[in-house]
């Protein structure tokens, strides 16, 4: 009796290792494979309620504002011609962007529960579309107004930053639109006039067209 040789086959079964699998990935490693994409922009939420009746002999409403965001939340509290102070901050550190509306100033019955609710709704859909616009929510007037802390600014700034190479590209052609925005209309009107010239040669052609067939009819009816 000649006995077999022993293979790894033989001693893997009879030692009774299972062969080895592969390693799973990472989950962590695998989401940052699988996900390119850029984190999408979430802003800070923010709330407006609790208005107040305040001052003595000039009364105002103010109105308490929250921010939420990167797990804090912070409180301030604003009457209207803050909000409209900072809009006109804005407006002029922001040249060309478009700006949010605030509600019409109102002098008559400004004190009344139906005008202040409505006041209200109108500066929280302001305050919401205004920390919606990447660009505006890291200006420092909105920081400053809302009060925000350290967390939350750093928030809106990093936010602003990934999303300023798509709202500050070059042009494809490496022209500056605004150097060239001269040669632009110059160009324009350039070729408006020449689509008026061709335009009143049309014109002219079908007038001659036309009383050379009031001719013809002329003739056959004579």
């Amino acid at each position: 009796f000649k006995p077999e040789p022993v293979t790894e086959t033989m001693m893997s079964s009879v030692v009774g290792e299972p062969p080895m699998a592969p390693l799973p990935m990472d989950p962590l490693l695998m989401d940052s494979a699988l996900s390119s994409d850029p984190v999408p922009f979430e802003p800070p939420q923010i709330i407006v309620d609790d208005p107040q009746t305040e001052g003595f002999g000039v009364h105002y409403t103010t109105y308490r504002i929250s921010s939420r965001c990167a797990g804090a939340t912070v409180y301030c509290r604003r009457r209207f011609s803050e909000f409209a102070t900072m809009r006109t901050s804005l407006m002029r550190s922001s040249p060309g962007v478009v700006m949010p509306l605030l509600p019409d100033k109102q002098v008559l019955n400004r004190f009344g529960t139906v005008f202040i609710e409505k006041r209200r709704k109108l500066l929280e859909a302001f305050l919401q579309q205004l920390v919606a616009h990447p660009l505006l929510v890291a200006q420092p007037a909105v920081a400053t107004f809302l009060e925000w802390n350290d967390a939350i600014v750093n928030v809106a700034l990093a936010q602003s930053q990934s999303l300023s190479p798509l709202l500050t590209s070059e042009p494809v052609d490496g022209s500056d639109p605004l150097t060239d925005t001269g040669k632009g209309m110059s160009q324009l009107q350039a070729e408006l006039a020449a689509a008026r010239t061709t335009l009143k040669r049309i014109i002219g052609r079908q007038r001659d067209a036309g009383l050379d067939l009031s001719d013809l009819s002329t003739g056959f009816n004579a």
